[in-house]
């Protein structure tokens, strides 16, 4: 509560005192939207911005009681709001039921693109990098298919390493003790963002986990930007069923493929590990399959932030009085 009071106070300052056309609020946390929502009630010539990393009410998690009325009350805050944005088309279809203006801005690449180089690796490295949000992330299938073609005698067991870094290394630890391969995991723990930069550099694999379902799609979490900026090949395990926005956009780079933890996409994630396997046996290297060139052409940071410089020209501009008449009652 204090920390929503205060963004009221210092915003109705700020508006008080400088030419402000555009208030821009991101979730999380909430407070900050419902503070913009505030500043906009008292200033309707605002153009408010509201943007969302994650849904508020997320079918995946179900950790919103009485989910009906939530939906009711975000959507009278959301209606006055000029644009919604979001990262993908999945969660742009949900954020409609507030407000219809909901634009997609994927996540930009700061800087030059260029084009990255492969990496000589002592080991065959499947890295992964981030946390497992409880059940909703699901790497068991990147062991068993290990664990198989350890056992088929297609792959050899001295060359191959799985790093993990992150906070979740104990659950990382069981899925290894149960599939008898301990000796291949690397539990990095908790390291510095250039470290973990490096583990995906120099990765054979980057493995990406997430969620996808009929209810919703597109949870594109934001490490998908850091592997495609590292360049090597991307294998997705997507807990409950395959997602068609986050397979077309490892085709269109060139960079990976995504298969569902279903037992019937096992032999795909098989398949995927052992050619880019039989690959590093060949050359000691990994490879740098990403296409820079579709990389630039979409993930540069201009591209990705042209349907946001769109859309707000396309707004007229008020000035604005700049100064509350009322006071905020709560």
């Amino acid at each position: 509560m204090i920390y929503f009071l205060n963004a009221i106070r210092k915003g109705g300052n700020i508006l008080r005192n400088e030419k402000i056309t555009h208030i821009y609020s991101s979730y999380r946390p909430f407070a900050d939207h419902y503070a913009a929502y505030w500043l906009k009630r008292k200033n309707p010539d605002l153009i408010w911005i509201a943007d969302f990393r994650d849904l508020m009410i997320d079918p995946h998690y179900n950790h919103i009681l009485l989910p009906g009325k939530h939906h009711a009350f975000f959507k009278k805050i959301f209606s006055r709001a000029d644009l919604l944005t979001t990262v993908s088309e999945g969660l742009a279809i949900h954020l409609r039921r507030y407000n219809p203006n909901v634009i997609t801005l994927r996540n930009g690449i700061e800087g030059e693109i260029k084009a990255v180089n492969p990496v000589t690796t002592s080991y065959f490295t499947l890295a992964y990098t981030g946390s497992m949000f409880l059940d909703k992330r699901n790497a068991e299938p990147l062991f068993q298919a290990l664990s198989e073609l350890l056992t088929e005698g297609k792959v050899d067991i001295g060359n191959v390493r799985i790093v993990y870094a992150g906070k979740d290394g104990m659950h990382w630890k069981e899925l290894a003790k149960k599939y008898e391969v301990e000796s291949l995991l690397l539990d990095k723990g908790i390291i510095p963002a250039d470290e973990t930069t490096k583990i995906q550099m120099n990765a054979c694999i980057n493995v990406l986990l997430t969620i996808s379902s009929d209810e919703m799609q597109g949870v594109l979490t934001g490490k998908m930007i850091e592997y495609f900026e590292a360049g090597s090949p991307v294998l997705a395990i997507i807990v409950k069923q395959n997602d068609p926005e986050l397979q077309h956009m490892l085709h269109e780079f060139e960079i990976g493929n995504s298969f569902s933890d279903r037992r019937e996409d096992l032999t795909g994630i098989k398949e995927f590990i052992l050619t880019e396997y039989l690959k590093w046996k060949q050359t000691g290297m990994n490879r740098k399959p990403v296409n820079t060139d579709v990389l630039r052409m979409k993930y540069s940071q201009e591209n990705t932030m042209k349907p946001l410089i769109d859309a707000l020209t396309s707004m007229p501009l008020i000035p604005l009085k700049g100064t509350f008449k009322k006071r905020i009652s709560y």
